[in-house]
């Protein structure tokens, strides 16, 4: 079961393709594509629902933190462009995933100098 509590004007969805686990998305029941094409009462009651799920989240897995964020547009990484939606993701001490949820990247928590030398095409990079 996808989804994990509704309310009046939302749904709480757990991610098809999480960054990490307990990432939500919190999903209008209004198909709209930007933030300030919701309604104010809309608006409110996902905000409300970050509250709601956030407290879902610290029972069920005890985060660190959480990172919330909107995605608007495709160059800002929104998979789905024509509905806006509110990505809540579980964050823990010492994990690197973010980057993933920003930009498709990433993060390569070695130090470069522990290698010593680069080796980039036919090029040595003393490092």
């Amino acid at each position: 079961e996808r989804i994990a509590f509704k309310g009046e004007s939302f749904t709480a969805l757990w991610d098809g393709f999480p960054v990490t686990k307990g990432h939500l998305l919190l999903v209008p029941q209004r198909h709209v594509p930007k933030w300030g094409d919701l309604g104010k009462d809309e608006r409110v009651a996902l905000m409300q629902a970050i509250d709601e799920a956030q407290n879902l989240l610290t029972k069920r897995h005890s985060p660190d933190g959480f990172n919330v964020g909107v995605n608007l547009g495709r160059a800002a990484g929104a998979g789905i462009v024509h509905h806006v939606h509110v990505h809540l993701v579980p964050r823990w001490n010492g994990d690197t995933n973010f980057m993933s949820v920003v930009g498709d990247v990433r993060v390569l928590p070695e130090d470069l100098g522990l290698f010593g030398a680069l080796t980039i095409g036919e090029h040595h990079v003393d490092t």
